[in-house]
């Protein structure tokens, strides 16, 4: 399924108890509720400044001093320790290029090539879900424009072509969206997703 006239509309991004979502000002939300959920993560600058402000720098700026909250903040990711979902030599390996770790942070990571020349980026966007999971999954299926290739990573796991290459992987009630652009094509972009998927932790 593609959301028709994505190129042309006007969006707005929202923010729900099943995580970001863009709203179009001028579609009809009854005919555009899965495009909603799940085209919204990919817009990676507008995902990731819900976590930019907690991005590792030189001040520590986003951790807590005190120790009284250590047991309830103790599973939410160090922003100063990279990216904490996935490994920077996994997204070497995936791609086969030399990768760098970009911006980071508690709702997601990027990365891009070391090589100027190339447009290389992957980005991930975490998002914990309010909603089941496989009605979740099947939102993003239904923007595939071709059969999904199924990976063995989490609880669900795919990768497809949309309007740009993606993988989804779905890691109890939490989704994780990876994104791939500057591929040298759309088959091997969502190839390169793929591959990164089985890499993913929480």
């Amino acid at each position: 399924m593609q959301c028709p006239g994505h190129a042309t509309r006007r969006w707005a991004l929202a923010k729900d108890s099943a995580g970001y979502r863009v709203a179009d000002l001028r579609r009809n939300p009854l005919r555009s509720r899965a495009c909603d959920r799940v085209l919204a993560l990919p817009l990676a600058l507008l995902a990731l400044l819900s976590f930019l402000a907690g991005c590792g720098g030189t001040d520590g700026g986003g951790a807590p001093d005190s120790t009284d909250d250590s047991t309830a903040t103790s599973s939410a990711p160090d922003p100063t320790a990279g990216c904490a979902f996935l490994a920077l030599d996994d997204v070497s390996a995936a791609t086969g290029e030399e990768m760098t770790e970009g911006a980071f942070g508690p709702g997601g990571c990027t990365f891009g090539a070391a090589d100027p020349a190339s447009e290389l980026n992957v980005t991930l966007t975490f998002t914990p879900i309010a909603i089941d999971a496989e009605t979740y999954a099947q939102e993003g299926r239904d923007l595939c424009e071709d059969t999904p290739i199924e990976v063995d990573a989490g609880d669900i796991a795919f990768a497809c072509m949309t309007y740009v290459p993606l993988g989804f992987v779905f890691i109890g009630a939490n989704s994780i969206l990876v994104q791939v652009d500057g591929a040298p094509d759309d088959s091997t972009g969502v190839a390169f997703a793929a591959a990164l998927l089985p890499s993913i932790s929480l």
